[in-house]
């Protein structure tokens, strides 16, 4: 069919030889995601038509500002009731389908109006293209129709046809407004809410709520009109508004459960951005704060995604979830970066110590498992050799974790640039100075942690056996290698809070990086109070209370 087409085959399990279509495949994603967040669904499926239009039909700085179409076409799509045979007078008042058949009814004199009528017209290219070649896809469903006669308009032809055809449409326009309606008054009673197209202002309408079983056609026809989106939350923001599954799941807690964080954080009174709205800043309750920053850390939305949820502007929700974090790192930050801690006391300290070793592990004084972790990031402007990893392939920060067997995460040292070793990250945190000095049995032993092959061996940190091993070391190895597992498991709960797996977001430089990593961790461990984890349920050891884990 095309003789001078050819084929190129990339390599095999190697997307970095097919760059443009891995970005084009991760632009379909995110506009996907958009749009399952926008219209509340996870059908993601229902929103490929509307993403392949919307991306099809959106201008590329690379190709001018023209849109894919225009490129492949020559003109721009065809979308939208300003481009039928209705006026446009008509066109900006119609918001229903029964009002775009009372419309169409007047225009064209007719008692009904038929399928083919209102059915959306096929979005066809220039003649001589066929459907199969056409980028865009038929919308199917109550649509503007669109009249034969200007659909079939040559392009080269278009400029004196087009001109004397908005002439006779507003003529037509003017004239039917200028004729009296002979309705009867029964008939203007039950027909209140259509639209009058002889007056010269129609009535305002406002966008119902959707029914499910039409929900397909009514977002059509709502999205060509490009009608405001309807409120999701009425009032003013309060926890009672939302069950039970709706609170854990859009903020990873329950409503009790968030009252009771927010005073053991000491959140409960008025809070203000410095840098706010007006000179006075923007103010909210502590615990609406609270709840902007565990929407927005449970998941990668958009403050322009919750801004009716909490009936605020977006500009207003980012200051008051930076002072939210703000807030929650400057009071509590030392619960993971201090050792002090009243569930760390050689007593409890003995209890995790008997835990891992009941589970089979060698080790009879390890209370603790200590790896670094590597926090993925969107690639910054500048020092972009600095923080880029060669072994992951990613620009990230790394962290340093000690994680005990109650299910939390006692110590965080970081973040530094991720080409650093494990080594330098340990010696960096002081750990081993501080067990030294506070971690030894009333026997004299010392207690150490555990971590990987990566850290160098010490009286306070114990590592598999490296090079040719025995048997016997082997066996240790895999007995450690068992219990030790946990540690990961911790770091899976901290993918509680998705938005810090959300590269793209976690923007060096303009964003607290860091900052909200420990918070995100420092969360976790709220909730393992609260419910527990793996960990915790794997050694049979319950964390503390939230009381006591805070004071």
């Amino acid at each position: 069919m095309w003789q001078n087409l050819r084929i190129v085959h990339g390599r095999a399990r190697h997307p970095q030889s097919q760059g443009s279509v891995e970005r084009s495949n991760a632009d379909v994603k995110q506009m996907l995601i958009a749009w399952t967040i926008d219209n509340g669904t996870s059908n993601w499926s229902e929103g490929l038509r509307f993403v392949q239009l919307q991306n099809n039909s959106s201008p590329h700085k690379s190709l001018q500002n023209k849109t894919l179409y225009e490129v492949l076409f020559g003109e721009k799509p065809r979308l939208g009731l300003q481009k039928t045979f209705l006026p446009k007078e008509v066109a900006d008042m119609l918001t229903t389908e029964e009002e775009l058949e009372s419309a169409i009814r007047e225009m064209t004199g007719a008692e009904e109006v038929d399928d083919e009528a209102m059915a959306v017209p096929e979005m066809t290219g220039p003649e001589g293209v066929t459907d199969e070649a056409m980028a865009i896809p038929e919308l199917t469903g109550a649509a503007e129709p669109v009249a034969q006669d200007v659909m079939a308009v040559n392009k080269e032809e278009d400029v004196a046809a087009s001109a004397d055809l908005e002439t006779e449409d507003e003529e037509s326009a003017q004239s039917d407004c200028s004729q009296a309606d002979p309705r009867s008054q029964e008939e203007e009673n039950d027909n209140t809410s259509e639209i009058d197209l002889h007056g010269c202002q129609g009535p305002t309408f406002e966008l119902a709520a959707w029914d499910e079983d039409d929900a397909e056609d009514d977002f059509v026809v709502f999205a060509l009109l490009d009608q405001p989106e309807r409120r999701a939350y009425e009032g003013q923001f309060a926890l009672d508004h939302f069950t039970a599954i709706e609170c854990e799941d859009l903020f990873r807690f329950s409503a009790e459960e968030i009252r009771r964080l927010c005073a053991l954080l000491g959140m409960q009174r008025t809070m203000q951005a410095p840098n706010g709205m007006n000179n006075q800043g923007t103010k909210a309750s502590g615990l609406e704060v609270l709840c902007i920053c565990l929407r927005r850390l449970a998941y990668p939305c958009r403050f322009a995604d919750v801004s009716q949820m909490f009936h605020r502007p977006k500009p207003e929700l980012c200051v008051l979830f930076k002072v939210g974090i703000d807030f929650i790192y400057d009071q509590f930050s030392d619960k993971l970066t201090n050792l002090n801690q009243p569930w760390l006391t050689v007593p409890q300290l003995e209890r995790y110590c008997a835990a891992i070793h009941a589970k089979g592990a060698p080790l009879e004084f390890c209370w603790g498992m200590v790896d670094g972790t590597i926090r993925s990031m969107c690639r910054p402007g500048h020092l972009q050799q600095e923080v880029y990893n060669g072994h992951k392939r990613v620009h990230s920060l790394k962290f340093q974790c000690v994680v005990t067997p109650n299910g939390l995460v006692a110590n965080v040292f970081g973040p530094l640039v991720c080409r650093r070793h494990d080594a330098a990250l340990l010696n960096g945190s002081g750990i081993l100075e501080h067990m030294q000095q506070h971690m030894v049995t009333p026997t004299g032993d010392e207690m150490y942690l555990y971590g990987d092959r990566a850290y160098p061996l010490t009286p306070n940190l114990m590592r598999p056996y490296r090079g040719q091993i025995t048997e016997e070391q082997q066996a240790f190895n895999t007995e450690m290698s068992r219990v030790r597992n946990s540690v990961e498991w911790e770091f899976s709960k901290i993918g509680l809070w998705a938005f810090l797996d959300f590269k793209k977001n976690l923007k060096l430089f303009l964003s607290p990086v860091g900052k909200l990593y420990l918070v995100g961790v420092l969360l976790s461990n709220c909730h393992t109070c609260l419910h527990g984890s793996e960990p915790s349920q794997f050694f049979g050891l319950n964390p503390p209370t939230l009381e006591e884990y805070l004071y």
